[in-house]
């Protein structure tokens, strides 16, 4: 697997996120998301209870949303 391609089954954005999108999504990250970086694989999760701001990741970076029984809404963005 190349470095920086996407998974097949990982929803493509469907906009081009503006200078505030980018700010927002840096501040929601960094409060509410967790980062992890292995040999082959970048991911971003974000556990939530109100599927919004998920929504609003996937438009602007494109990932999956995933639920979680008795965790609240998962947001995932797979790269590897």
């Amino acid at each position: 697997m190349k470095f920086g391609t996407e998974y097949r089954v990982t929803h493509p954005a469907i906009r081009k996120p503006s200078i505030r999108d980018l700010e927002w999504a840096a501040g929601f990250l960094e409060g509410e998301g967790s980062f992890v970086t292995t040999v082959t694989t970048q991911l971003v999760t974000a556990v939530q209870e109100n599927p919004d701001p998920l929504i609003r990741l996937l438009e602007i970076f494109g990932g999956k949303v995933k639920e979680e029984s008795g965790a609240g809404v998962v947001q995932e963005a797979e790269r590897g």
